[in-house]
């Protein structure tokens, strides 16, 4: 399920998983209710792959290092996973992750 990107050989994300192609027209927020009401790994797989980039490119310039980087990006993703349940209807990420 981890795909190594080329231009660093340390950082690895997830690929999206087959099923998931049917998730691609799916907004953020419903594919964070599907996460939360049935506990969806193929929706929340989904939300990691469409903000992995972001998420570790601004952790990257924060953090200055790679290491550092994908630890501040694995720990957006936890507290996404945890937290998602609270998030309302209207909420957007970008208002709600920060880093």
């Amino acid at each position: 399920m981890w795909k190594q990107r080329a231009e660093n050989k340390n950082v690895q994300f997830p690929l999206r998983a087959a099923n998931n192609k049917q998730m691609a027209d799916v907004n953020d927020m419903d594919l964070t209710r599907e996460y939360t009401d049935r506990n969806s790994e193929t929706a929340f797989a989904e939300l990691v792959h469409r903000h992995i980039n972001l998420v570790y490119s601004v952790a990257l310039r924060y953090a200055g290092n790679s290491p550092d980087a994908q630890d501040v990006t694995q720990a957006v993703f936890i507290i996404l996973a945890k937290k998602s349940v609270g998030l309302r209807q209207r909420t957007t990420h970008t208002g709600r992750v920060t880093v």
